[in-house]
């Protein structure tokens, strides 16, 4: 892969569409919830009925947002990495992420196993760093609005009559809600152990095993949020 190649390029490439026939399988519920069931067969039907809503909102939330496919973490590079004994080969992410959760400070951190550029057959770890991007405005607002996204789809859920009714049940799981969903930063790093500015990052929101792709923008010159807290904590 090109060296060259940046995130925004490589979304387009892993983007995935959702298929889901809600209206068929809401006809199979309605029958299943039409018959008496037995204990063991009551929570065979519970499973479905959790996926049903679970694929419901995966549904709606590609319908706003792309998907992009888990495969993009896959993609390696070479890196040329060395230490006192010699050259070594290490197999970098092309590109990386970070959950919002976690992010802490300017600098990502990864620990690669790197071979020997000779033969491959020996080898050694190394520390390998890479500049963290900034957050803009925008991106922040595109997560508060896909905060309030989520909030009408739960909302307009509950007014609908079959799912309002599963999500009632005594043994629905809220986990299956887009409630607590997670949310990453995610960059291609244009190099590793540089202070380089990354630059096309992107925000994902994971949710039901499938990253979407909430925000993408380019680093702008201006000053950022971060720029400014990095600067209060130093003053404080």
């Amino acid at each position: 892969m090109a060296e060259q190649t940046v995130l925004v390029d490589l979304l387009k490439k892993n983007k995935r569409k959702t298929k889901f026939d809600e209206e068929k399988v809401r006809q199979h519920i309605t029958q299943l919830l039409s018959e008496p069931l037995f204990p063991a067969e009551q929570a065979k039907v519970y499973g479905g009925l959790l996926r049903f809503v679970e694929a419901h909102f995966v549904q709606q939330l590609a319908s706003k947002y792309p998907v992009i496919s888990k495969e993009i973490f896959d993609l390696k590079k070479p890196l040329e990495c060395k230490n006192h004994d010699g050259t070594y080969i290490a197999q970098a992410p092309v590109v990386t992420g970070i959950s919002l959760k976690e992010k802490n400070g300017t600098e990502f951190k990864v620990v690669l196993r790197g071979k020997t550029k000779q033969d491959g057959n020996y080898g050694a770890d190394f520390n390998c760093t890479c500049p963290i991007p900034e957050i803009t405005t925008e991106a922040r607002s595109a997560i508060a609005e896909s905060t309030a996204y989520r909030a009408e789809l739960l909302a307009d859920a509950y007014k609908d009559k079959m799912l309002g009714r599963i999500m009632m049940g005594e043994n629905m799981d809220s986990a299956s809600f887009p409630v607590n969903v997670n949310y990453f930063l995610v960059w291609a790093p244009s190099a590793w152990n540089t202070k380089f500015i990354e630059r096309d990052p992107a925000i994902f929101m994971g949710y039901a095993n499938k990253n979407f792709l909430i925000h993408q923008w380019e680093i702008p010159e201006e000053r950022s949020l971060d720029a400014m807290l990095r600067e209060f904590q130093e003053d404080t």
